[in-house]
């Protein structure tokens, strides 16, 4: 069944970004619809250790996805926002669980280097000031999942754990380009390069986390 899932998962994904570059409205938005809970299908099947916190990540990024499908509907974008910092919360419970104790020196070294990062994409995706409150708490609640992330990478050294943190990665990466784009004063919005690195940090913490 996993295979299967899988299959139809990478069909969905092709799918959705060829609707994209083909501007297909309602295949792009039903194709979105159905890249997490595709996902969430593997690791549910797969979980080695299932734990509900990782089950309700994908969950509320779903949700995220649905509320953001008309993302140009400010109150859909703030609840969309809601929906995925929720996620993270719960992703940041689920990696804090798998790495057990965490390295102190690590934790620290981790948070002075997020720190100057945070500045930076803040200043690059400028908000005004009626949504500065609310990207700063999701920003700050994003960068301790890379952070969990990073820990995690450090306590299962191997494959599973870079995956894990490449996938906390490509969900700042993707955040920020989202930002940029609805934010910054005559910038657009790069659909692709959202959803292949939103794609790609989905399917690595899901995959990744049904085998630690």
């Amino acid at each position: 069944m996993k295979t299967v899932f899988l299959a139809l998962f990478t069909l969905d994904t092709i799918f959705h970004l060829v609707s994209i570059a083909a501007r297909w409205e309602w295949p792009r938005r039903i194709s979105k619809a159905l890249l997490v809970p595709l996902l969430l299908g593997c690791y549910v099947i797969d979980a080695e250790h299932f734990l509900f916190t990782v089950f309700l990540a994908a969950v509320f990024g779903w949700l995220g996805d649905i509320f953001l499908i008309q993302s140009g509907k400010f109150k859909l974008f703030i609840v969309g926002l809601l929906s995925f910092l929720a996620g993270h919360l719960c992703y940041i419970r689920s990696l804090l669980y798998f790495t057990g104790n965490v390295n102190p020196a690590a934790l620290i070294a981790a948070v002075i280097a997020a720190i100057p990062l945070g500045f930076i994409v803040f200043r690059l995706i400028r908000p005004p000031k009626p949504v500065v409150f609310p990207l700063v708490l999701y920003g700050g609640v994003l960068i301790g999942m890379v952070i969990a992330a990073f820990c995690l990478m450090l306590s299962r050294k191997g494959l599973l754990g870079a995956v894990v943190f490449s996938g906390g990665l490509c969900f700042l990466v993707s955040d920020t380009i989202l930002g940029y784009g609805r934010f910054r004063e005559g910038a657009k919005i790069n659909n692709a390069a959202v959803m292949i690195t939103y794609i790609t940090a989905q399917a690595c913490l899901l995959l990744a986390l049904a085998q630690v």
